[in-house]
């Protein structure tokens, strides 16, 4: 009876804008102190402790111990690492969203018992540690090294972080699923 949730249908639907009225300051207020505790005092605390020599409070005197020399080092060797992120993040992303989207599918709209087997297994690697998870990813890699040779690479740890996020995404894309009407589904099909 998931039809019942559903958000998204064939029919056209204006979105309802509420006036916050006399709460529109204090709601402002709100975001901006939200932001100034959580973006921009841990930032500028993050800038200044990179230009001191050594961790010391803001201070008129501190001024004068003001250098760049923890800069010059940071610029020759930040490249590989960055490179290794930047793929990290954007591989975990990508085999996250394609798997989680078709766990998503066979839960959501196939409906049946191996899919809730599937999806019962999915979200049980919530109950496994991450230190466990990973150490297990290793002994999995070590006993398929000679057919798949991913111990010792960039991609074991994204393959690990993938399945890692999995039970999140999947959770995510199973209630958004669940808001898409199937008659959209049908109509795209038949289309």
């Amino acid at each position: 009876r998931a039809d019942r949730f559903a958000m998204l249908s064939g029919k056209n639907r204006a979105p309802i804008l509420h006036d916050l009225g006399r709460w529109r300051l204090p709601v402002w207020l709100l975001i901006g102190t939200w932001a100034l505790l959580a973006v921009i005092i841990p930032f500028l605390t993050v800038v200044w402790t990179s230009l001191t020599p050594y961790l010391q409070p803001p201070s008129w005197a501190a001024l004068s111990q003001l250098r760049l020399s923890s800069y010059t080092g940071a610029v020759r060797l930040i490249w590989a690492p960055l490179v290794n992120t930047l793929l990290l993040v954007a591989g975990t992303l990508v085999f996250a969203v394609l798997w989680s989207v078709s766990v998503t599918w066979l839960v959501t709209r196939v409906r049946s018992v191996p899919d809730k087997l599937i999806d019962s297994a999915v979200f049980l690697s919530l109950a496994v540690p991450g230190m466990l998870g990973a150490v297990a990813m290793q002994f999995l890699a070590l006993s398929v090294y000679e057919w798949v040779p991913l111990l010792g690479t960039l991609w074991l740890i994204i393959v690990t972080m993938a399945v890692r996020s999995l039970a999140f995404t999947t959770r995510t894309l199973n209630s958004s699923a669940l808001q898409i009407h199937s008659s959209l589904e049908e109509a795209a099909y038949v289309s």
